[in-house]
């Protein structure tokens, strides 16, 4: 039994809770508090959906949308969406007041009875986690991936007990007011990101810490020496480190990772590429390989091809492969993604602007494109970067819509060639997420060069 869970239901049930926004994980979070037998209210600043009003009126929650969405916020469970700052008046008056306000994945974490594998990072945290999950589910544990990664994590209290696992994703959205205690807590690195949305880059370290900040007496945080923040973070947390470049807990001994004097992977065997990949096994196996095997660590580089949008190969005709890396929504996700190419780059880059630095992305582009196609709205600030650094006008060009630079990449290409989409930037200028715009990417790619090959 999950006393924790028991306990809250007698606490709350008829109580009210109050959601703040109207996505995918609070309606999963509406639907478990209506179970609990709570009256639940959903708030969203924008009319909500057909879909999702029939969803929600067959939980049987009351909505309030449009102009005064926020106002007479009084019930003791408060949830906002990650989207939604939480420093908010509305929010402080609530904390003000003794209403509990937190994330749905915040509330998973407090009255969950398994042990939880936290990752975050500017990069990497979805291949991390998806390589955590398989390596446990591979040594045949009971294990729940999600959380930023898509599947939102209440639904599952039920199910997840003493010896199982949840690998949570979490966004520096979700950390901002975040108290969680996992048992390992992964930073990948953190590298400027979401500048748009914090206040500060000093703000965006401090809310990624908290994914380390209560760990419990068996906890530990999984840093990389990598990384000038997580080996800053290194001096104030129990940890492992590791490193493909100093001597850390787990690091490349002869093109094997080594973790705790033995050798347990050959970089050999990875199955996904670059540099940067080693590093997110590396993580892993820093987080999982005190309960898995070597076979177990092994089995999974060897067949696991990527998650989907991450260097994934979409399309190939004519010797000219089309990739799919919308998931890089960093310059240095982007500047990971070229170095791990040694063939000539036909690249798509551009989105919405997350006010990142982009002066890091001018030598890599340089070195590894021979042709570039700027779209959306940071487009323009990388197209007139480079030519300020004196790129051959000759080879780029920018297009507003994103369609028409995925057709200009195509006309670029020629045989050996590669045409990579790796935006450097978020998606939300154009399209609803990070994969639709994959999507897209796949399906345009497809009939441009099909209908350009059919045509020779």
């Amino acid at each position: 039994m999950n006393e924790k869970l028991e306990n809250f239901k007698k606490r709350f049930c008829g109580e009210s809770a109050d959601l703040i926004g109207a996505g995918v994980s609070n309606i999963a979070a509406a639907r478990f508090l209506r179970q609990c037998g709570m009256t639940v209210r959903l708030r969203d600043r924008s009319d909500i959906t057909a879909s999702t009003l029939a969803d929600i009126d067959k939980i049987g929650v009351k909505c309030i949308y449009g102009k005064g969405y926020l106002d007479d916020i009084d019930a003791p469970i408060v949830l906002r969406s990650p989207g939604i700052r939480p420093d908010i008046p509305e929010l402080a008056t609530a904390r003000e007041n003794g209403s509990l306000v937190t994330t749905e994945i915040g509330l998973f974490c407090m009255l969950c009875n398994c042990r939880v594998i936290a990752v975050t990072g500017s990069d990497g945290k979805t291949t991390t986690s998806t390589v955590i999950y398989e390596m446990l589910r591979r040594h045949g544990l009971n294990v729940f991936l999600g959380g930023n990664i898509g599947t939102p994590p209440i639904g599952k209290l039920n199910d997840l007990g003493d010896g199982d696992y949840a690998v949570l994703e979490m966004s520096s959205f979700q950390l901002m007011d975040c108290d969680i205690s996992p048992w390992r807590a992964v930073v990948t690195n953190v590298t400027p990101n979401h500048l748009d949305w914090h206040t500060s880059m000093d703000e965006y370290i401090s809310a990624k810490s908290n994914i380390f900040r209560s760990l419990p007496d068996d906890g530990t945080a999984i840093l990389s020496l990598d990384n000038d923040v997580t080996s800053e973070y290194a001096k104030s947390c129990k940890n492992m480190t590791f490193s493909t470049e100093k001597n850390a807990d787990i690091r490349l001994v002869d093109d094997f990772i080594v973790f705790r004097g033995k050798r347990v992977l050959n970089v050999g065997d990875i199955s996904v590429r670059g540099l940067y990949n080693v590093r997110n096994y590396m993580a892993a196996v820093g987080a999982v390989g005190d309960v898995v095997n070597v076979e177990d660590i092994r089995d999974v580089a060897v067949n696991f091809r990527g998650v989907r949008h991450r260097a994934e190969i979409v399309y190939s005709d004519g010797g000219i492969d089309c990739i799919d890396s919308s998931i890089d929504t960093t310059p240095s996700r982007t500047i990971a993604t070229l170095d791990s190419f040694d063939r000539p780059v036909i690249l798509i880059v551009g989105g919405y602007d997350k006010l990142a630095p982009i002066d890091p992305l001018v030598p890599v582009l340089k070195k590894h494109t021979k042709y570039i196609c700027c779209t959306g709205d940071n487009g323009k600030r990388i197209y007139d970067m480079l030519l300020e650094s004196a790129y051959d006008e000759a080879n780029i060009i920018y297009s507003a819509q994103f369609d028409d630079a995925v057709a200009n990449a195509v006309d670029a290409a020629s045989c050996d060639d590669i045409i990579l989409l790796s935006p450097a930037a978020a998606s939300f200028d154009r399209f609803r997420n990070y994969e639709q715009r994959g999507d897209r990417f796949a399906a345009v790619v497809k009939e441009k060069l099909g209908l350009r090959l059919k045509g020779r």
